[in-house]
């Protein structure tokens, strides 16, 4: 009974959170859609050799 009542609860929650996300609109002026990201967005580490900067997000 105990593990019944957990897993509604967590469903609930879990449904009911999606009810009140609403939608995303994300654009760069430094990333096009469809296209790789420039040499200075790349990450600078693990074998990388980017400049390491965070894209313009608007």
């Amino acid at each position: 009974m105990h593990h019944t009542r957990k897993l509604l609860s967590v469903l609930s929650l879990s449904l009911s959170t999606s009810v009140f996300a609403g939608s995303l609109t994300l654009s760069s002026q430094d990333i096009a859609q469809g296209q790789f990201m420039a040499k200075a967005q790349e990450f600078n580490g693990f074998g990388c050799s980017g400049g390491d900067l965070s894209p313009h997000l608007k």
